[in-house]
C-alpha cells in the first residue's frame, strides 16, 4: 500500500510539472473559489488604475473532491467593467485595470461576471472597489528601452555587444483640475482635455508622472581567447540607448491651492550604459581589450506650465464632459 501511494503521489506531481489540466466544462460543480494577486503575488481585494493582476481558481465537485488545476481556459468572462483580459491560459489569467478612475456613485469600478462555459453552473458577478488610499500615481511615462545582449566568447573573429534600444518619451498631457463632490465627501477631479478622461482621488498628493525612459545599456563585448592559429580579437561592448524626453504638462484650476496636491514629474530619461570592452588575456595578464561602447544621451526634461481660470470658465470646460455618472452640480 506504501508503494502504491507514493506512486499515486509521484503521478500527480507528474501532472502538474508537465502541463496536465483538469478539464471542468462536463464537471458536476458546487463551488468554485476564486482569489486575485497583484505583481507581488499578494492578494488584494482592492484594485489599483493601470495594473496588472492575476487570477487564481480552485474548483471543488458534488463528491467533496478539491481541483487545484482546473483548466482555466474553461472559464467565461462577460461583462468586464473598466479592465481587460489580457491573457487566458490553461494555467493563468490576467487582467490589466484601465487608467481612468472616475466612476458613478455608489458602484464598485471593477468587475465580472464568471462563468464555466458550456456548463450549468451559475454565473456570479465579482466586483471590487478602488484603492483610494493606495492610488497616488497617474502614469504617463515613457517606457524604458531594452539592454543589449552581452556578447558570448568566440575563438576567431571580435564579437560585438548588442546595443541597448532607446527609452521612450513621456506623453504630453493637458490636465483640467477641480474639487469634487462624490457620495458626501470632497475629492480632487482630474480631467485629461486630449483622451477625455477622468480620474478621481482623495484630496492629497497625487503624481502625475511623465518622465521618460531611460536608454537600454549596452551589451558587453566578447573576450578574446587563444586558439592554435593565433588569437580571437575581444569585442567592443555595444552603446547605450538614447534616453526619452519628458513630456510636457500643463495643469489648470480655479483654485489654485489645488496646485499644491498635484506632483507633476517631466524628468528626462537616464541614458543606457555603454558596454564593457571585451578582454584578452595571455597566462594572466592583459593583452588587448576592446572598445567601450558609448553610453546614450540623457533625455530633455519636460515643461510644466499653470494656467489659472475662472469658476466659470472652468465649469464652461467640464462642461464638455460626456461620462456617465459625471454631474456638473458636483464641481465645487
Amino acid at each position: 500500500m506504501k508503494k502504491i501511494t507514493i506512486l499515486l503521489i509521484a503521478a500527480c506531481i507528474s501532472a502538474v510539472v508537465f502541463g496536465c489540466v483538469t478539464g471542468i466544462r462536463d464537471m458536476d460543480i458546487d463551488s468554485i473559489e476564486m482569489t486575485i494577486e497583484d505583481e507581488e503575488g499578494s492578494r488584494v481585494e482592492k484594485l489599483l488604475p493601470d495594473t496588472e493582476y492575476s487570477l487564481g481558481f480552485r474548483v471543488k465537485d458534488r463528491k467533496g473532491e478539491v481541483y487545484l488545476n482546473p483548466n482555466y481556459k474553461d472559464f467565461g468572462f462577460e461583462n468586464v467593467k473598466n479592465m481587460e483580459v489580457v491573457q487566458q491560459a490553461r494555467f493563468s489569467v490576467t487582467i490589466n485595470t484601465d487608467k481612468s478612475t472616475f466612476h458613478p456613485p455608489g458602484e464598485d469600478l471593477y468587475g465580472f461576471i464568471l462563468s464555466v462555459k458550456g456548463n450549468r453552473y451559475p454565473s456570479r458577478a465579482y466586483t471590487y472597489p478602488l484603492n483610494w488610499k493606495a492610488y497616488s500615481r497617474i502614469d504617463y511615462s515613457g517606457e524604458d528601452g531594452e539592454n543589449g545582449l552581452s556578447a558570448t566568447e568566440a575563438p576567431n573573429e571580435s564579437i560585438q555587444g548588442e546595443d541597448g534600444t532607446r527609452g521612450y518619451p513621456g506623453k504630453d498631457a493637458h490636465f483640467i483640475a477641480c474639487r469634487y463632490r462624490y457620495e458626501g465627501e470632497n475629492k480632487i477631479l482630474l480631467y485629461d482635455t486630449e483622451r477625455d478622461q477622468l480620474f478621481l482621488t482623495e484630496i492629497k498628493e497625487i503624481t502625475l508622472d511623465a518622465s521618460g525612459g531611460d536608454g537600454g545599456n549596452g551589451g558587453r563585448g566578447g573576450d578574446g581567447t587563444e586558439v592554435e592559429d593565433g588569437a580571437g580579437e575581444p569585442g567592443s561592448g555595444g552603446d547605450g540607448g538614447d534616453a526619452g524626453y519628458g513630456g510636457d504638462i500643463t495643469l489648470t484650476a480655479a483654485d489654485v491651492q489645488l496646485f499644491n496636491y498635484i506632483d507633476p514629474v517631466v524628468k528626462g530619461g537616464e541614458g543606457g550604459w555603454g558596454g564593457r570592452a571585451g578582454r584578452w588575456y595571455v597566462d594572466g595578464d592583459l593583452t588587448k581589450t576592446g572598445n567601450s561602447g558609448r553610453s546614450g544621451r540623457d533625455g530633455r526634461d519636460g515643461k510644466v506650465r499653470y494656467k489659472t481660470v475662472s469658476p466659470s470658465e472652468l465649469k464652461e470646460k467640464l462642461s464638455r464632459i460626456e461620462v456617465p455618472g459625471f454631474s456638473l452640480e458636483n464641481v465645487q
